[in-house]
């Protein structure tokens, strides 16, 4: 198993085009899974404020109108 030579400095692999290929292609044989996080499209708590709740809700149904 060939073994590439770790980069110390993320910015080098801005100025070695083959370091960050070849880091590229090792990370893809890793399989790690994927996912995607999205932590401002919806609210996981329940908004305890009643005049905030109003507030959110027109400010996303006007958003919705615009779109």
């Amino acid at each position: 198993m060939e073994h590439a030579p770790a980069v110390t400095q993320p910015w080098t692999l801005l100025l070695d085009p083959a370091a960050a290929q070849s880091m590229v292609e090792r990370v893809a044989k890793l399989n790690l899974p994927r996912r995607i996080c999205r932590p401002l499209d919806r609210r996981r708590q329940p908004i305890m404020n009643a005049e905030l709740a109003r507030f959110d809700s027109a400010i996303e149904a006007e958003a919705a109108n615009d779109a």
